[in-house]
């Protein structure tokens, strides 16, 4: 997302935790030109990360685009076997995580009249997996309030959509290498046109509740839904 962003003429700058990570991501990313900065953060301390986003606010200018995406970190739990610590753990980092991002960015895009907010799930927010349980509990609700704000902030100029990408992502592996996935994110901003919802592909009849492989011809190529009206 960060190529395909940087790619159409943005600043990207770049949050998480490990900050030999990011300054090579920098680098990569100035190696095709683009502008790019590193802002070292654990999102789930809330104060690290708005910190983060301040100093690259400060650097870079407007944050006219967030992009949300946290890799699912901690225990990931079959339904049965979710506890309270589990679920707490994944919706910490999902839900509060992003609520404190966009609580961040929120009042300067309203201010401005346009903003886009992107908030990355995985097929299990759509979709039912036993075997993602917790995770699937947190990215639905991710997923269902990205569905409340675009309401809302529609007839403000804010454009808020949700990524959910529904398989392992796999470099050069034809739809799931990155730069598959990248492109259509950026379509879905305030100032640009928003496409069509991707179809999905119907798991075959009556897959076993228990077998994580026939639960994964479930979990199809939805590579970005970029909400429009509906009912």
């Amino acid at each position: 997302m960060a190529r395909a962003f940087g790619r159409r003429g943005f600043k990207v700058g770049l949050i998480a935790r490990t900050r030999v990570r990011l300054e090579d991501l920098v680098a990569e990313l100035a190696g095709l030109g683009v502008t790019a900065a590193a802002f070292p953060a654990d999102i789930r301390d809330h104060e690290s990360l708005t910190a983060a986003l301040a100093a690259a606010e400060s650097a870079m200018g407007p944050i006219d685009v967030l992009e949300f995406s946290p890799s699912p970190t901690g225990p990931i739990t079959r339904a049965a076997g979710t506890t309270v610590a589990s679920a707490t753990a994944q919706f910490e980092l999902h839900v509060r995580g992003a609520v404190a991002a966009v609580r961040y960015v929120l009042p300067d895009m309203r201010d401005r009249g346009n903003g886009t907010l992107l908030l990355t799930t995985g097929v299990s927010s759509m979709i039912p997996a036993p075997f993602l349980a917790n995770v699937g509990r947190a990215m639905s609700g991710l997923r269902n309030w990205a569905h409340a704000l675009h309401t809302e902030l529609g007839p403000e100029g804010i454009y808020v959509g949700t990524v959910t990408i529904a398989s392992g992502i796999v470099p050069g592996d034809g739809e799931t290498d990155p730069d598959a996935i990248g492109p259509g994110t950026t379509r879905c901003t305030s100032s640009g046109t928003v496409p069509k919802r991707s179809s999905e592909t119907r798991a075959p009849s009556k897959p076993s509740p228990t077998s994580r492989s026939a639960w994964r011809r479930r979990l199809t190529s939805v590579r970005g839904e970029c909400l429009g009206t509906f009912g």
